[in-house]
């Protein structure tokens, strides 16, 4: 899925970073750093998905720009999001597949427009 994914989004125009883990992922971001969306797998290694997506919205916080898009895939949507992140995290399900996953940002981008 990782792959397609990154697939589909070149060819949708977009620009792709891809990680090993969270940690490598989390040292590539600085106050220079623009991100429009960031997307995740629920379970990643190095921490869960949600903290790792969580620890990104900090961060870029902290320097005092807006938080990104923040999106979390899943297997089957559920309520394993914790409530008080449900508000700042998106869930898109795998078995939507990669077709659904950019109207799903776009929509995301104009809801935060």
């Amino acid at each position: 899925m990782r792959h397609s994914l990154e697939l589909f989004l070149l060819i949708s125009l977009h620009e792709v970073w891809l990680a090993k883990d969270a940690h490598d992922a989390l040292s590539w971001i600085s106050p220079a750093t623009v991100l429009d969306v960031v997307i995740s797998d629920f379970h990643v290694p190095g921490m869960s998905g949600v903290e790792f997506l969580v620890e990104v919205s900090t961060q870029i916080e902290a320097w005092g720009i807006a938080s990104p898009n923040l999106v979390t895939l899943k297997g089957a949507i559920d309520l394993g999001i914790p409530l008080e992140y449900r508000e700042r995290i998106r869930v898109v399900s795998k078995a939507d597949g990669a077709d659904e996953l950019l109207p799903a940002m776009e929509r995301f981008q104009q809801q935060s427009a």
